[in-house]
């Protein structure tokens, strides 16, 4: 089981969330905080993360701009390979990512396509932990 972390939630305060670390870099060393996110259709993370590890992004947006806690950010969609550690492994998929700017939010989303997709959830609020179990 995974645990919960906390992250700033306004004037002094701390909630905790299930956030799991995706690596967008084939060597897993540059971590993204992601929130596991059941509401969000795909896989959002920032245009500077995929910029600052050399993943090529299209030079205009190609999908529909997303809104995403009320900022309006274009979207750059691209088939890449993800990775995340499990019981200390490293797992690997391809998804469709969403490489979002401007992207202001301290963590990137990891949605129904190209992540619930992928990995079967356990997820048990009141104790605040999760389980992931890769498919197939």
């Amino acid at each position: 089981m995974i645990a919960f972390r906390s992250v700033p939630a306004g004037r002094d305060a701390k909630v905790a969330l299930p956030l799991l670390d995706v690596y967008v870099d084939r060597a897993m060393t540059i971590p993204q905080t992601s929130l596991l996110d059941t509401g969000a259709r795909g896989v959002r993370l920032s245009a500077e993360i995929a910029r600052a590890v050399g993943v090529e992004l299209p030079a205009e947006p190609n999908a529909p701009d997303v809104i995403v806690g009320g900022v309006r950010s274009q979207v750059h969609l691209v088939s890449h390979r993800l990775s995340v550690e499990l019981d200390g492994r490293p797992v690997t998929w391809d998804a469709e990512v969403a490489f979002c700017a401007p992207w202001p939010h301290p963590f990137g989303l990891l949605g129904m396509t190209g992540f619930f997709d992928a990995f079967d959830l356990v997820l048990q609020g009141r104790d605040e932990r999760f389980a992931l179990t890769p498919r197939g």
